[in-house]
C-alpha cells in the first residue's frame, strides 16, 4: 500500500507561508467572494440611482403637467370673462341700470386681476355717466 508523502508546513508570515496561502484554492475562493459582493453592491447602488432619477423624472412630469393646465383653464378663464366684460360694455346703454350693474359686480367677483378690476371701474363710470346724461335730457 502507497504512503502519502508528508510535507511540513512552512512557519506563518514567511514568505513560504504567502507563496502557499496565495496559491490555495480557499484564497481565490474568498476573492471571487469578495469581487462579487462588491460587483453587486455596485449593481443594486446604481439600479437604486437610476430608480430615483426615473421617480424625479416622473415627478417633474407630473408637476409639469398640471402647470400645463393650470395655464391652460387660467387662458381660457381670462378669454371668457373678457368676452363676457366686451359683450356687457356694449349692452350698457341699452340694459337696465340694475342689471347692467348687476352684471358688472358679477364680472368683478370673477376679476382676476388688476387690469380687469380697472375695467369694471371704467364700465361703472361709462354706466354713471349714461345714466346722468339721459337723467338730464
Amino acid at each position: 500500500m502507497p504512503f502519502a508523502a508528508v510535507v511540513a508546513s512552512p512557519a506563518l508570515w514567511t514568505s513560504d507561508w504567502w507563496s502557499v496561502v496565495l496559491r490555495s484554492p480557499g484564497f481565490g475562493g474568498s476573492l471571487a467572494v469578495i469581487a462579487i459582493t462588491i460587483a453587486t453592491s455596485a449593481f443594486m447602488l446604481r439600479a437604486r440611482v437610476k430608480r430615483s432619477i426615473y421617480r424625479d423624472r416622473r415627478a417633474a412630469d407630473v408637476v409639469a403637467a398640471q402647470l400645463l393646465n393650470d395655464t391652460r383653464a387660467a387662458s381660457s378663464d381670462a378669454g371668457h370673462w373678457w368676452q363676457m366684460y366686451q359683450w356687457v360694455f356694449s349692452k350698457l346703454e341699452t340694459l337696465d341700470s340694475d342689471q347692467a350693474t348687476s352684471l358688472l359686480e358679477d364680472l368683478e367677483t370673477r376679476a382676476s386681476g388688476p387690469v380687469e378690476h380697472a375695467l369694471i371701474e371704467i364700465a361703472l363710470d361709462r354706466l354713471a355717466a349714461t345714466r346722468a346724461g339721459s337723467d338730464g335730457s
